[in-house]
């Protein structure tokens, strides 16, 4: 890539050389997206402290630590169980992200196992 440039609201990349045997990316597209982001957002599940915390303000890198660092909110407690999954899309449906987290208090049972599964939308 020679060079990038933007303002408010528009990015100009130039001679970004993005053939068929040349791609810039480090893993596969089915369709050939790419995202721009301004500000970076991970939500960290740590079930050895039983927290979910939207982790955020922080520099966004090519390869993101664990831990990113940067501010954070405490989202759910009790946390016992924590699965992030991603399901790849293909042309004939969309990508599946799922979260699923299981809430379980010291002295109460049962616990409640809570499931979100989120479509990404793979059309242009």
């Amino acid at each position: 890539m020679t060079s990038v440039t933007g303002g408010s609201d528009q990015l100009t990349i130039t001679n970004a050389n993005i053939a068929a045997g040349n791609p810039p990316f480090p893993l596969a597209s089915p369709v050939q997206r790419f995202y721009v982001v301004a500000t970076p957002v991970s939500f960290i599940c740590n079930t050895a402290t039983q927290r979910l915390d939207r982790v955020f303000n922080y520099e966004l890198t090519s390869a993101q630590s664990v831990m990113p660092g940067g501010a954070s909110n405490l989202l759910v407690n009790n946390v016992t169980v924590c699965e992030f999954s991603y399901d790849p899309g293909t042309d004939a449906r969309s990508e599946l992200v799922t979260l699923r987290i299981t809430i379980t208090e010291s002295n109460l049972t049962p616990s409640a196992t809570l499931i979100k599964q989120i479509h990404v939308s793979n059309q242009p």
